[in-house]
């Protein structure tokens, strides 16, 4: 028996992890109608991910668990560099489940994996810290989070579930199809979680090594211990999945399908709307935003004395050339300043993938 229980509110998200049930939060707003009961809309198709989840973590974090989070007290912190492993992971299979379950196709799963994958490259934090730090450091920084997040921290849900496909992709291509990371997971069933016994910090590599005979040494070494990027571009194209990289086509767009009319001139900041002009909530390291000295909170009223609003925001932007010097008028603290804006090319920071080989992309996700 296991409860899915289901908190449904407003616009909150979150789920909680129990032996025999979880605890989630969704938005009322997000799922289906009687109307359209057997459609299944993007908000359902997150909250079946959701459940999805929550559900994984039945084997893989409450038997199967780190050495450091077995057996303690629950009254401080425990600090842990395997959260890549847990969290990653099963963020790699909650969507994969639903596609092998056939509650999604094929292309809606492959549009999740863009979304994902543009996350990732959209954070400049990953440049700074590394996953295995990420994890170790998730009581401190990742769920203490402020608006310079962005710019210093690697989420090891998102960027673990990358690693999580790339290990996928990188096992199956060097032992000729003969495993997967599935055999990882049952090894780490039938060694750990079914003996109640919990893990080492080198438990994959270790299965990898002596149960699989694969030594991924070089790839663990990049995708734990540096900042590099992950092989992930590679990889897709070895199992006939093209990436496609282009700028982003509006400040909603999550990635995940191929761009029609992408921006021309990039901003570098996210915003939300307000009666006059925008408010600016995030600016990312090395953009024009940034350049300019923009700052959370400030609201811009004008680019070149011309009134802005977040629905014409890219049109404004799109009428610049790139090198072009326009003045940018905010209230700072209720302050008017004018600051200089000189237009960049928009960043190709938006990615969807094209099956390009079919039977090669089949080879992974069937």
């Amino acid at each position: 028996r296991y409860q899915f229980i289901t908190l449904l509110t407003d616009n909150a998200f979150g789920g909680l992890e129990h032996m025999s049930s979880t605890a989630l939060m969704f938005s009322r707003n997000d799922l289906p109608s009687l109307f359209d009961a057997n459609k299944m809309t993007d908000g359902y198709q997150v909250f079946l991910s959701l459940c999805s989840h929550e559900f994984f973590h039945t084997w893989h974090v409450k038997r199967i668990k780190p050495k450091e989070l077995y057996a303690v007290a629950l009254d401080k912190e425990q600090y842990t560099e395997q959260l890549w492993i847990y969290e990653g992971f099963t963020s790699y299979y909650d969507d994969f489940s639903l596609l092998r379950c056939a509650l999604i196709t094929q292309q809606q799963y492959l549009k999740v994996v863009g979304q994902n994958l543009t996350r990732l490259i959209r954070n400049k934090g990953r440049f700074k810290q590394t996953i295995t730090e990420s994890s170790f450091d998730a009581w401190t920084k990742f769920y203490k989070q402020d608006e310079s997040a962005i710019n210093n921290i690697v989420s090891y849900y998102n960027k673990g579930a990358v690693l999580a496909m790339c290990l996928d992709l990188l096992i199956k291509h060097q032992s000729n199809g003969n495993y997967t990371l599935d055999d990882v997971m049952r090894q780490l069933w039938k060694q750990h979680g079914k003996l109640n016994i919990p893990t080492p910090i080198d438990v994959v590599q270790s299965i990898l090594k002596t149960q699989l005979n694969l030594d991924l040494y070089d790839f663990f070494q990049l995708a734990l211990y540096s900042t590099e990027e992950l092989p992930f571009n590679e990889l897709l194209n070895k199992f006939g999945v093209k990436c496609h990289f282009s700028p982003r086509e509006n400040f909603d767009d999550k990635g995940g399908v191929i761009a029609t009319s992408p921006i021309k001139i990039d901003f570098g900041a996210q915003i939300k709307a307000r009666e006059i002009g925008i408010q600016v909530v995030q600016v990312t390291e090395q953009t024009a935003a940034y350049e300019s000295g923009l700052q959370v909170d400030d609201v811009l009223i004008a680019i070149d004395k011309w009134v802005v609003s977040k629905e014409n925001l890219i049109a404004q932007l799109n009428f610049l050339t790139v090198g072009q010097s326009v003045q940018l008028s905010v209230l700072r603290d209720k302050k008017l300043k004018q600051l200089t804006f000189i237009a960049v090319a928009a960043h190709n920071d938006t990615i969807a993938l094209e099956v390009i080989n079919q039977a090669l992309c089949s080879s992974w996700l069937e």
